[in-house]
Parts: structure tokens; sequence; C-alpha cells
């Protein structure tokens, strides 16, 4: 609560900071581990799980013509499916409206 109100001015004036989750700690560590956590994390691809709740076949379709969808499975209990994709979240909204 105090690092998501006080973050940068926080690591200034602290050696080593921890976190505790329901009375636990969770993590520790210096301010330079800390300022990693905190920094933008990127990454080439993302897993991604997905609900089609009405039309799998033109669903399936419409994923498999992108080029950035790879290794698209169908769930077997569900119309769940999994892919992986470049996390480039400007031409999603294309394809999959919020």
């Amino acid at each position: 609560m105090i690092l998501a109100r006080r973050g940068p001015r926080l690591l200034e004036v602290c050696d080593s900071l921890s976190v505790l989750r329901d009375g636990k700690l969770v993590w520790s560590g210096d301010t330079t581990a800390a300022g990693a956590l905190a920094a933008p994390q990127f990454a080439n691809t993302v897993r991604v799980r997905a609900e089609i709740l009405d039309g799998l076949e033109a669903g399936l379709a419409l994923l498999g013509q992108r080029r950035d969808v790879r290794e698209l499975e169908v769930d077997e209990d569900g119309p769940n499916v999994c892919f992986c994709s470049r996390p480039i979240r400007r031409h999603w909204p294309t394809c999959c409206p919020s």
C-alpha cells in the first residue's frame, strides 16, 4: 500500500523492501531488485486463452488467418481456445473487440 502511493520516493529512502500478503512474507529484496520488479517487462510472445461464445468455427477460421497467431488449440471440454501471439495490442481490437 505504501509503495503504491509513494513508489519512486520510497525506493530513494529505503535500503530494502518486503511484501506481505495475508500476513506472510512473499518477497524481500534491495532497492535494485524492487526497481527491476517495478519496471515494465516485455515478451516476444504471449499465451492467450479465450472463450468463443458463438460461432466457434468462424472464430477459429478468423484466428487461423492472422499471421501473428500460432499454436491455435481448442479445449476438448468447451469453446475455449488457446494460442500464442505477439503482444501488439493495437492489432487486436479489429479481431477481438472488447
